[in-house]
């Protein structure tokens, strides 16, 4: 059974009910014949679209699941609910302060989504690096401000960037093992990759990124 998600967070932009019925033309046209879902916050403000005949709404959270779930059910009775995104960590930016996310809540939010019977994907299971500026970022309107995530995307996810199970990973494993314990404790736990330090690479030399932009694309567009 397979899903697609056609928007992630746009009720937190905006809500235009001919963009998505636009983008499940688009999907349906494919061929697709499949769930097709959104991502949204877990307020009525982050979750106001108008309902799309034949989408599924979700929600992303990472506290408090118990509001969003709420939220879900007044807006779309009668549906399984499902997070798309449960954050267990968060995202760095520049020049931001690093935020944490206690282990000891996230696993307790986990145990109480599950008792409710929804659907959890966890946000991010796996930890990862994005190269360069395609990390993306966010645009703060007040201050005014362009905040970029730095090239990690570890977000304190239970497998780290190098596949290392964390103390998260053990705290999360131990809820999810409790309707099969045996099952689960039976299950061996992957070891950790290979390591190994491969001493100190000097930089000889860089590149500011506007002046290369023509270089790194067949077709540039600057907005005005």
């Amino acid at each position: 059974l397979f899903a697609v998600q056609i928007e992630n967070g746009y009720a937190s932009y905006g809500n235009d009910v001919a963009n998505l019925e636009a983008l499940v033309r688009m999907v349906r046209a494919s061929g697709f014949n499949g769930i097709l879902n959104t991502a949204d916050g877990d307020s009525d403000t982050r979750l106001a679209t108008e309902p799309i005949d034949g989408v599924w709404k979700t929600l992303m959270l990472g506290e408090r699941p118990e509001v969003g779930l709420e939220v879900l059910s007044r807006q779309q009775p009668g549906l399984p609910a499902m997070v798309s995104e449960f954050w267990v960590g968060q995202g760095m930016r520049a020049g931001v302060p690093r935020r944490l996310r206690d282990t000891a809540v996230i696993a307790r939010d986990l145990d109480r989504l599950l008792a409710a019977g929804a659907h959890v994907g966890l946000y991010m299971f796996h930890g990862g690096t994005n190269f360069g500026f395609m990390s993306g970022g966010l645009v703060q309107q007040a201050p005014e401000r362009f905040e970029p995530f730095v090239t990690s995307y570890d977000t304190q996810a239970p497998l780290d960037e190098s596949g290392e199970p964390t103390p998260k990973y053990h705290a999360l494993r131990e809820v999810l093992a409790r309707p099969a314990p045996g099952a689960v404790a039976s299950a061996p736990i992957p070891a950790g990759p290979p390591k190994r330090a491969y001493g100190r690479t000097p930089l000889t030399g860089w590149a500011p990124l506007w002046p290369q932009v023509e270089k790194l694309a067949t077709s540039v567009h600057r907005a005005t």
